[in-house]
């Protein structure tokens, strides 16, 4: 969410060349000082915005406490990215005139937040929706950026006890995610992303990012190995990865990308444990499923096999990515996809669901729903046949300030895996 909500406050902003509305302060001022507003007004009007600043730091010279050349230059420090001089700016302005102009609130606010300065950005952001002279146009915006700030306050400041350990050898310098393990926990199945030579590009082979669905095996000393992409009847297309296992470990389900096109199509697989011990040639979930002007991937198969959750970006959905889920009927072929809804779904991104071997609890990534980082790790459980709980964020550190995905629990419930941008 800090994106969304950064970008819409640095849109709220003044614009290119617009005519800014000054406050209203009862102050003296040095009467130089004040010679240097109509200067600077008249190159913003143009778009010369360094002559402004020129003259707005020469009135500040002149005069410190200069209500509207603090809150002009500050707009300018934001205009160039420079946050923590707009900061120190409009903080003193606030000192000078605290009613100068209660956007001011909005924009110190959104500021502190995205600085880490959560407990006063609470603070002016509320005083923005508490003052009833403001412009009720940007409520929508500052409710967002409180509830951000309440959010990170809370879970940074009451951290969980977490010692994360990295799965060794498996952990490389290439990427490695969306990982499951088999029910005896002897076998770890991964995605790992790396730069390869892909001879399926033919004699003008390049190198390219590729991902492989991989499966490393755990050794005696209770580690796995480091692992190896799988042989056939896997890895024949450009990436395959994001597996998930049934519980008798009869049906691995993954996902196959490939280049349609000009349209990078992923869609759900699945392939059959045999009697000798050897996975069938994998099979498509089918076309109602999988479609092909859509992307349909990350597949969480329940214990069981009776239900089984992805995320798509097929129309209609709450936001760009969403999560699913489909039934087994009683022919064995999976039912139509049902959309989890907006308790789940937010208009921005949910991905990587993981249905835990209760049956109840869904563990799903999104920065949608209030977080962290860019994407955080969320929970919810089940109410019903297709109605959630409110998400909870699974807490900080897990989930860190930048982002953290594909949380999966072992059958036995004992350990959780999940990938992250920021450990090591």
């Amino acid at each position: 969410m800090r994106k969304l909500i950064l970008a819409g406050f640095l849109c709220f902003s003044l614009g290119v060349a617009a005519q800014p509305e000054l406050g209203n302060c009862d102050q003296e001022v040095e009467e130089l000082a004040e010679t240097q507003i109509p200067r600077a007004l008249k190159n913003w009007k143009t778009g010369n915005y360094r002559e402004a600043e020129r003259y707005l730091s020469k009135a500040i010279s002149l005069d410190p406490d200069h209500a509207d050349a603090l809150y002009l230059l500050g707009d300018l420090k934001v205009k160039t990215l420079k946050l923590g001089e707009a900061e120190a700016l409009w903080s003193k302005l606030l000192q000078v005139c605290p009613d100068y102009k209660s956007v001011v609130y909005y924009h110190l606010g959104s500021i502190y937040l995205e600085n880490g300065k959560y407990k006063e950005s609470i603070d002016l952001l509320t005083h923005f929706l508490n003052d009833p002279q403001r412009d009720r146009g940007y409520d929508r915006e500052v409710q967002a950026a409180l509830d951000e700030a309440r959010i990170k306050e809370k879970l940074l400041g009451n951290p969980i006890v977490f010692e994360p350990k990295p799965v060794k050898r498996i952990s490389s310098q290439e990427d490695e995610y969306l990982a499951t393990i088999s029910p005896d926990q002897e076998t770890m199945y991964f995605t790992r992303r790396s730069k390869k030579v892909n001879r399926r590009d033919g004699p003008a082979a390049r190198v390219r990012l590729v991902e492989e669905f991989s499966a490393a095996q755990r050794q005696a000393d209770g580690t796995f190995e480091i692992g190896a992409p799988l042989p056939d009847p896997f890895n024949t297309s450009y990436n395959e990865g994001g597996p998930s296992i049934t519980a008798d470990n009869t049906e691995l389900y993954f996902t196959v990308c490939e280049d349609l096109d000009g349209y990078k199509n992923c869609d759900i697989y699945y392939s059959e444990l045999d009697e000798f011990g050897s996975w069938s040639t994998p099979k498509s979930v089918g076309d109602h499923i999988n479609r092909r002007d859509s992307w349909e991937s990350q597949a969480s198969v329940s214990a069981n096999g009776d239900a089984l959750y992805f995320a798509s970006n097929r129309k209609g959905g709450v936001g760009a990515l969403d999560i699913y889920r489909c039934l087994r009927k009683e022919d064995g072929s999976w039912s139509d996809p049902l959309n989890l809804g907006k308790t789940i779904n937010t208009p921005q991104n949910e991905k990587t669901p993981f249905i835990h071997s209760d049956s109840h609890t869904l563990y799903f990534t999104s920065d949608g729903h209030q977080g962290v980082g860019g994407f955080d790790i969320f929970y919810a459980r089940a109410t019903g046949d297709s109605t959630w709980e409110k998400p909870q964020n699974i807490g900080y550190p897990i989930n860190s300030e930048k982002d953290d995905l594909g949380l999966f629990v072992s059958l036995d419930g004992s350990t959780a895996y999940f990938a992250s941008n920021e450990l090591r």
